[in-house]
């Protein structure tokens, strides 16, 4: 091989590699905008880049080599040839994420017709460049080996500093920094495409090691905790753990009629102060979990909608648990608990979602495609978040910490592991449940299902519980395998339940009624074998005050919406105060209060009211507004004076008005999970 030879390959080589860097810069930048939070920790941006570098070499490589066979001519149009593999690299990389993301939620045939289009743009922009690189002077292997992979790059940073640096200023700064992020790119390309210079693949690597620096800066650290508020000495025990299921009905757990067997969720109950009629404070998972983690009633905290966040003068059981000398751990997955929303306050370890995003880049899929379980492409599955759970229980079993644990299913869609369903799939629905069509279609009533097919979805339901169970068994037993589950509190709740059609409609967050409303919720008392069953009326929103009260930590009852729950088991001669929810998401605004039995709901869009006996008639089918005219009217005064005082203990622990802006990626992590609606663009 001759030195002209060596210098036409090695240009050649050169101008694949580096466009093969070029193509997964791209990949990765525009998957971000789909999932900009793979920057929040770097082993999510390194391995997918590197895997999809790989990738996309083998892939130019390939074809490379089968032009360079079949073309006699390969000696002068080598340089051709890699800008149409260099070309057909990019465009694929930097189009598969959108493609990727429209066709997720699209039917078989419309998908199919996508990546069609994408490959056909492709081969288009390759045919082209291969006609441009026939001109004379024109010097392709520059601007693909250098200006690609820069401006590649100047995107993925400019999306970094767009959503962790820039999340919260004006839109006009906003924009002009996009207008500044578009004219360097610009430049790069201009500048490169008249001044190359050898070494591309250093000036990248460079500012690539930048970028991770950059990535590394936006890790979240330790929440500082205003522990100057507080004045509680550390407790006892020395282990702390709230463990919160998603979407779990009291009626569906248990291995009752109805229910699905769960026994490590029966066991802990067993072992438990369990509060038979516990009711969330609200119908969906935002204000509800809110309420849980301080306390404070959704009127008075405000978290009522999906721009609503935590103020931060609202102190959270976090701070509270923080403050009394232990360390704080939170994990889970849900969009709404985000750290964007304020649910990360007061911990110093928080991870929602509890494993990386990895994304839609090239790479992120085939590592997906290799192991799922560690590389899951959207969402941590419940095995992967109780594998953290574990994880950071074996490191903090030698310090006092508090541990929250959210699982998100049974939310739907329904999709639970083929071994944890009876019997086999379904002729319409397959093996899974809740796809956005299907739902919005039944909701609609533009599809009609039966009895069987309601039952078919009770069943991947309870399947979904049958999963979350055996992932909760396994954290408990690791507590007992580590000699700390006997002295542990661990408190077991849910955020809200899930309507069945039981008034005509399905799924959470449109009504107060009993099954949406009522949740389990126990209470595994530390260095105790009390256990009991108690029929009292109570609200989630006493979790934080009770656990506060169970660990000895001193505080002011008066700045909590609820009750401490605590004086149920010390007496039980003692009567349930009224307990009150509110904060729904579709349709009108809604309130409730249960006192002694009855229930009254106010729809306040319409004006109306509905009141029920819930003795004699536990299923709110039966409305007795007209006919107790005097219990509707004390159940009116209680809504009336809970507003009244609610407003005033909002006032009085001086709460703002809070509120986010929901880029286009968070509006598709909420539509995820149902809760549609606009893109918010302005406070």
């Amino acid at each position: 091989m001759t030195e002209i030879d060596k210098l036409v390959w090695k240009r050649l080589l050169t101008s694949v590699g580096v466009s093969s860097l070029a193509a997964t810069f791209l990949n990765v930048g525009v998957s971000t905008l789909d999932h900009p939070r793979a920057f929040e920790e770097p082993s999510a941006l390194f391995l997918p880049a590197a895997v999809g570098s790989l990738v996309f070499l083998f892939l130019q490589l390939a074809l490379l080599s089968i032009f360079l066979v079949v073309d006699r001519r390969r000696q002068q149009r080598g340089v051709a040839w890699t800008t149409v593999t260099g070309t057909l690299a990019c465009v694929t990389g930097a189009m598969a994420p959108v493609v990727t993301v429209l066709a997720r939620d699209a039917t078989g045939d419309r998908a199919l017709a996508l990546w069609v289009m994408l490959g056909m743009a492709a081969i288009g922009c390759s045919v082209a460049a291969f006609v441009i690189s026939g001109r004379k002077r024109f010097s392709p292997t520059g601007v693909v080996a250098a200006a690609l992979p820069l401006a590649g790059l100047e995107v993925c940073l400019a999306l970094w500093v767009f959503e962790f640096q820039l999340g919260g200023v004006a839109p006009v700064v906003r924009a002009g920094a996009l207008v500044l992020a578009g004219a360097v790119v610009l430049l790069t390309v201009c500048l490169f495409g008249r001044l190359y210079r050898p070494g591309p693949s250093f000036v990248a690597g460079a500012l690539f090691a930048l970028l991770s620096g950059g990535a590394m800066l936006s890790l979240r650290s330790p929440t500082d905790v205003a522990t100057a508020r507080f004045n509680n000495t550390p407790a006892k025990p020395k282990t702390v753990v709230l463990v919160t299921v998603d979407t779990l009905r009291p009626d569906m757990i248990g291995g009752t009629e109805s229910g699905a067997k769960t026994p490590a969720i029966t066991a802990l109950m067993e072992d438990s102060v369990v509060f038979n009629n516990a009711r969330s404070s609200a119908p969906w998972t935002k204000p509800s979990m809110a309420s849980l983690l301080t306390g404070l009633s959704p009127a008075v905290h405000g978290v009522t909608n999906r721009r609503t966040r935590l103020a931060d003068e609202i102190v959270t059981l976090a701070e509270h648990m923080n403050s009394i000398g232990y360390r704080t751990l939170g994990l889970g997955l849900n969009a709404h608990l985000e750290p964007l929303y304020n649910f990360g306050q007061g911990f110093d370890l928080y991870a929602f979602p509890a494993r990386d995003d990895w994304g839609v880049s090239v790479g992120s899929q085939v590592l997906a495609w290799l192991d799922p379980h560690a590389f899951p492409e959207l969402s941590p599955t419940t095995q992967a978040i109780a594998d953290v759970a574990v994880e950071w229980i074996r490191a903090s079993a030698d310090e006092p910490f508090f541990l929250w644990m959210h699982i998100l299913d049974p939310h739907w869609p329904y999709e639970p592991p083929a071994e944890w369903v009876d019997g086999g799939a379904h002729p319409r629905f397959g093996m899974s449940w809740g796809d956005h069509e299907t739902v919005t279609n039944v909701q609609a009533g533009n599809t009609k299902i039966g009895p069987d097919d309601r039952e078919f979805v009770r069943t991947l339901y309870r399947g979904e519980i049958r999963y979350a169970d055996a992932n909760i068994g396994r954290v408990v037993d690791e507590l007992k395998t580590l000699g700390l589950y006997e002295d542990s509190l661990i408190v077991f709740a849910s955020d809200h339940g899930e309507e069945f059609w039981e008034h005509g409609t399905y799924e959470h967050g449109h009504t107060l009624y009993e099954e949406v409303l009522r949740v389990p919720l126990a209470f595994k008392l530390p260095h105790s074998k009390y256990t009991d069953n108690l029929a009292s009326a109570v609200s989630t929103e006493s979790v934080t005050p009770t656990m506060l009260d169970i660990l000895g930590a001193r505080f002011d009852p008066d700045l909590f919406s609820a009750e401490v729950l605590t004086r149920f088991w010390k007496s039980h001669d003692v009567r349930a105060d009224p307990i009150f929810a509110t904060g729904t998401y579709y349709y009108d605004e809604k309130q409730a209060v249960v006192a002694d039995n009855w229930k009254l709901i106010h729809n306040l869009g319409l004006d109306q009211y509905e009141l029920y006996n819930l003795e004699e008639d536990p299923e709110e089918l039966d409305s007795r507004y007209y006919v107790n005219l005097e219990r509707r009217e004390r159940l009116k005064e209680l809504l009336f004076n809970w507003e009244k005082g609610s407003a005033e203990l909002r006032s009085r622990l001086k709460i703002p008005d809070a509120t986010v802006v929901l880029d286009r990626t968070q509006d598709a992590r909420l539509r995820d999970l149902g809760y549609a609606g606009d893109v918010i663009e302005d406070h």
